[in-house]
């Protein structure tokens, strides 16, 4: 059986690993994996994955999807998932096509679909 080769997007190219701090605009080609504590926008051309000691604070996050077992306060924008998992707390609004909530995780504030989603929506009963 041949071995499913991971999308460029999946790959991590960047750990920013527990006791680390970054302040500013940061900007990632590939997916990223955050232990430490990210303070200013993040732009992610990939996966995001906030671990448990991972913390971030923006104004605004935008990645193709992300997983997130750690503190987060911002908007995010991801196309593709969001994932929240226990113990992981989101805080502000998030922008997906899937919402996946894990029993343990905490999530404040409000989700929508993406623009091109929302016109295909059906509201009628």
């Amino acid at each position: 059986m041949a071995e499913k080769k991971p999308k460029n997007e999946d790959i991590i190219t960047t750990v920013i690993s527990p006791g680390s701090v970054f302040v500013g605009e940061f900007k990632i080609k590939g997916g990223a994996k955050i232990d430490g504590i990210i303070n200013g926008n993040l732009t992610v051309q990939g996966a995001l994955i906030v671990g448990e000691t991972g913390e971030i604070k923006a104004e605004r996050i935008n990645a193709t999807s992300a997983v997130i077992s750690g503190n987060v306060e911002s908007t995010l924008v991801a196309p593709e998932r969001v994932h929240l998992r226990a113990p992981g707390r989101f805080r502000g609004s998030i922008k997906t096509k899937v919402l996946v909530i894990d029993e343990g995780a905490s999530f404040l504030g409000q989700s929508d679909l993406p623009d091109d989603e929302q016109k295909e929506v059906n509201y009628e009963s």
